[in-house]
């Protein structure tokens, strides 16, 4: 293997947009008129390029698997914990993931295999985790797995028509493989965005003052880092994107109004998310909805022009990703079809620490719909 490159992300990764950086716009290898999507836009943009085989992305709202969708590369957000974070700048312990960014099935298979395990400084991870043969795992057959489609995962008021459409059509080839098939109403999918807003606001942005470290654990902290960040904080606030300002100033009025009120019970409804999802998969296999509602948007005109559309375009596609950021549950996205030139997404999420199952559906559709 050799590293490449550093790539672009949106700013402080608190965008799905792919617009926000400091280092300018990552622009759609499908149509450079698009955004690639965020916030790990360059590493979906070096992969869909073919400058790389294999990239790293974070996932904390869906920042591996937006981009992915939106440019028609292979996106998996593992199971919570199963890949150290050490390393990497932090935005809430809750929600943190890492994982691999490729253009295809095996390739993810292949770099999780390297990545998963227990490296003993990094406090999302619990003391052991079950690492899969997930390479092995991709054998083509699915006949007898349990799908169920999300009811609340289509037809949201930024659905594209054309994208839901085609997700069911990606559905039915899972049939014909010998999936079985289920449509079934979460409720509790419903209450996702305005429960993540709070958590990556209030959450994220604690650890931002902290110089991007949450205080209080025992993994391995950069002083040098937590300090440069601190500083930069008072002294070149003023640099940020919108989109980072606005969820500063959200983190703060917040807190200092209600003191913690709407992080704490954001955490305790997520944990009741969680819980309606461990009763599906108590009963399926894997859960499939649209990566995101729409193909990727054209790139927005800058903050100085509109400043509400440049903010509302950064975070307007993560309903259903982040869904399984505050549950954990491990979900990758694949593409499954072309809309006037721009990829869509498919989402297949399994349960927790059977990445290797998402991998080998995912694997399967693959092989039939290239």
């Amino acid at each position: 293997a050799h590293i490449t490159a550093i790539l672009n992300t949106d700013d402080f990764a608190f965008s799905g947009g792919g617009h926000t950086s400091a280092y300018g716009v990552t622009k759609n290898v499908a149509n450079p008129k698009h955004t690639a999507g965020g916030s790990s836009c360059g590493s979906a943009a070096a992969v869909g390029s073919g400058l790389v085989d294999i990239a790293i992305g974070g996932d904390q709202g869906g920042s591996i698997r937006i981009p992915s969708s939106w440019s028609g590369t292979v996106g998996l957000k593992p199971t919570h914990g199963l890949i150290p974070y050490t390393g990497i700048v932090g935005f809430d312990l809750t929600i943190d993931h890492i994982g691999p960014m490729t253009t295809n099935v095996a390739d993810a298979a292949l770099m999780l295999s390297v990545l998963a395990g227990v490296d003993g400084d990094d406090p999302r991870q619990p003391p052991t985790v079950p690492v899969q043969a997930y390479k092995k795992a991709l054998t083509g057959n699915i006949k007898g797995m349990k799908v169920a489609v999300i009811k609340e995962g289509f037809g949201s008021k930024y659905s594209m028509k054309e994208v839901d459409e085609s997700v069911r059509e990606a559905v039915k080839i899972l049939k014909k493989l010998g999936a079985i098939i289920q449509e079934i109403s979460v409720p509790e999918h419903l209450m996702v965005s305005p429960v993540w807003n709070a958590v990556a606001c209030e959450g994220g942005f604690n650890s931002f003052y902290s110089g991007h470290h949450a205080y209080q654990h025992k993994g391995w902290y950069y002083p040098h880092l937590m300090s440069a960040m601190r500083r930069g904080i008072k002294t070149n606030g003023g640099d940020f994107s919108p989109t980072a300002k606005m969820g500063i100033l959200v983190a703060d009025y917040m807190n200092k109004q209600y003191n913690g009120v709407f992080y704490a019970r954001a955490r305790n409804f997520s944990n009741k998310i969680c819980t309606a999802y461990e009763r599906v998969f108590s009963q399926f296999d894997i859960v499939v909805m649209p990566t995101t509602p729409q193909t990727a948007m054209e790139i927005p005109a800058s903050p100085e022009v509109d400043r509400k559309h440049f903010i509302r375009n950064a975070l307007n596609m993560c309903a259903n990703t982040a869904t399984f950021d505050l549950t954990g549950h491990p979900s990758i996205s694949i593409p499954c079809k072309s809309n006037n030139g721009l990829p869509v997404g498919l989402m297949l999420t399994g349960r927790r620490f059977d990445d290797a199952s998402v991998l080998r559906i995912a694997h399967a559709y693959e092989n039939v719909s290239i």
